[in-house]
């Protein structure tokens, strides 16, 4: 019987293993295939944001689900720092709304997969399921700055930048793709930190703007979004379904818009510009009305077992700038009751009477002024007039502000905050005073043989024994009534980078104008690369005797160069103008480049 109980369980036992072994597969995981990224911070200009709204760029159910994961992923990155809204333009009402603070994310989805290098399988109907995300940053393009003497806020305004991103799209797992799509694309979105020199915009700065109730131009399309801004009577951007080809809705598009008066813009002049981007059309009805037209890349119509969604849908920004100066009143009391704002928006450039002292007073007496703040304050009270004004007040304020850094020498922020010094000093000029404005920090300075580097071109040295490895490297002027060089060098406190050389590469003509520059590192032992470039600077921190190995090159600009400068300075479109002179600012390091290298050096 005990036999006949035990087999009993056993079999039972099976059948239960069975029954787990049988149960529900897992789910594979999704995994992004391809991405591109965009660093949205670079188009805030300045302003503190306090809205970010999120709108899916079509009506499918797709495009609606990400972009409502995109306000959720959002708020739980971001907490407090800005308010974060979802809003379908598709359906919802259509709001007139203040976007001078608000910063516009479009999310959609894309039935069409762009082909790149990386994903050329996209497009087969072999490959494996996969889903295609955009997020474009509306960005309204064209309006100009504010026309403020005083003021200089300017708009979020630019090119139309945008992200995509291809995620596998595993059976049964379709939620957790969309997810980590929108992970994905919303990654790189970094509002400025708080200590950074921002301004708001209060209500009242709107006062001066006429604003247009009515669309701007009429369309068979969608308006996602309509709002002004102080810069800007109106603004619109519109969702436009493609439904032939691109080509023929295009053209269909355009003629559209030229009844309505709009004619294509002429390309900026800029020296140096690369191609035109294919995928956008600038145009203009005159000097405040302007819009931009944005193809969706890989754009294919719908139908055809097509999903309508962002891979045929034209974006158009159309915007209309607002003639009318801010007020006095208002930019008084602007200075009155938002100081800080008011130094953020460029205001102390244009004070230079009795107001100045008292403005400047009651911001310096402000407690938890930043140090970016503080570095503002200084650099834009340098005119003439100013200093007379102010006195003994600016001395005291770089004595704070050198404290501040000198304390700070070991954080990551140092090289940052230790280049806006020197710019603010203007350290490329010599002079005798720069040694009491640095104060704690003249210690770091170290002088390389100007006379002997020209009479041999290359000098190699060994600087004083430090415990510091902060060192500000200066090479005097290498030529009569020039300016300086400096490299402000800060090499990394990781042990693993110890046996790494850091170099950095400037390209000047006789003026002084930055042609070319290349910063980065290399192994000590490994063969130095070709010296194409007037001035080259090598160093390498000796850990043993707490000092720095240091070469430098000079070659002097042939008479073949020297035409090609005077030919090249003929088409430049600042050819002739007062002050333009070579003053760059420190070199970010590439990627994959360890940040050490990056530093700070000024020529003239």
């Amino acid at each position: 019987m005990k036999s006949l109980i035990s087999i009993f369980a056993a079999v039972l036992l099976l059948f239960s293993a069975g029954a787990v072994q049988s149960g529900p597969a897992r789910k594979a995981a999704p995994q992004v295939l391809y991405s591109t990224a965009y660093n949205y911070s670079s188009g805030l200009s300045g302003i503190r944001v306090r809205r970010i709204l999120i709108l899916p760029g079509a009506p499918d159910a797709l495009s609606r689900t990400a972009a409502e994961y995109a306000a959720e992923e959002l708020r739980v990155r971001l907490g407090k720092a800005a308010e974060v809204e979802y809003r379908d333009a598709f359906t919802a009402p259509l709001k007139l709304e203040r976007l001078g603070d608000t910063l516009t994310l479009l999310v959609s989805r894309l039935s069409r997969i762009p082909e790149t290098r990386k994903t050329p399988a996209a497009a087969s109907p072999a490959a494996a399921p996969r889903l295609a995300f955009r997020l474009d940053l509306l960005l309204h393009p064209s309006g100009g700055r504010l026309r403020s003497r005083q003021l200089r806020i300017a708009p979020m305004n630019g090119n139309n930048r945008s992200a995509l991103v291809v995620v596998s799209d595993p059976a049964g797992n379709r939620d957790a793709a969309v997810r980590l799509a929108v992970r994905r694309l919303v990654a790189p979105l970094r509002l400025p930190p708080e200590e950074s020199v921002l301004y708001e915009i209060p209500d009242y700065l709107y006062d001066h703007v006429t604003v247009i109730k009515e669309p701007l131009i009429e369309l068979d399309g969608t308006l996602l979004q309509a709002g002004f801004t102080p810069q800007l009577r109106r603004c619109e951007v519109w969702s436009i379904p493609l439904e032939e080809n691109v080509a023929a809705d295009r053209k269909e598009l355009l003629e559209a818009l030229e009844d309505q008066g709009f004619s294509e813009a002429d390309a900026p002049r800029r020296p140096f510009a690369g191609k035109a981007d294919p995928n956008r059309i600038d145009l203009q009805y005159d000097d405040l009305l302007r819009a931009t037209l944005v193809i969706p890349p890989s754009a294919v119509p719908a139908g055809d077992g097509v999903t309508p969604d962002g891979s045929n849908r034209f974006l158009l920004y159309v915007s209309e700038t607002e003639t009318e100066p801010l007020s006095g009143k208002a930019v008084r009391r602007y200075r009155k009751e938002q100081p800080r704002s008011f130094l953020a928006a460029g205001g102390f450039r244009s004070l230079d009477d009795a107001e100045l002292a008292d403005t400047f007073d009651r911001l310096a007496a402000i407690p938890g002024l930043t140090l970016g703040e503080q570095l503002r304050l200084y650099r834009d009270t340098a005119g003439e007039e100013q200093r007379a004004i102010l006195g003994d007040r600016r001395a005291k304020l770089l004595a704070a502000i050198v404290e501040r850094i000198a304390a700070m020498q070991a954080e990551p922020a140092f090289p940052g905050y230790m280049a806006q010094l020197l710019e603010a000093i203007d350290f490329a000029t010599p002079s005798p005073g720069h040694e009491k404005q640095l104060g704690k920090l003249w210690p770091l300075v170290f002088k390389a043989d100007a006379k002997l580097l020209l009479k041999e071109g290359k000098l190699a040295f060994s600087t004083p024994s430090s415990k510091d490895p902060n060192l500000l490297l200066v090479i005097p002027p290498l030529r009569p009534g020039g300016r300086q060089y400096y490299q402000l060098i800060t090499p990394s406190r990781k042990a693993s980078d110890v046996s790494r050389l850091y170099f950095s590469y400037r390209n000047l003509d006789p003026r002084g104008r930055e042609i070319g520059n290349y910063a980065g590192s290399r192994a000590r032992d490994a063969k130095a690369p070709s010296q194409t470039y007037n001035l080259m600077l090598e160093w390498a921190r000796n850990p043993e005797k707490e000092c720095y190995d240091v070469q430098l090159r000079y070659t002097a600009p042939t008479r073949r160069w020297n035409r090609f400068r005077r030919w090249r300075d003929r088409r430049r479109p600042d050819a002739g103008r007062p002050g333009q002179r070579g003053n760059f600012s420190r070199t970010e390091p590439r990627a994959g480049i360890s940040s050490s290298a990056s530093g700070s050096f000024r020529a003239g």
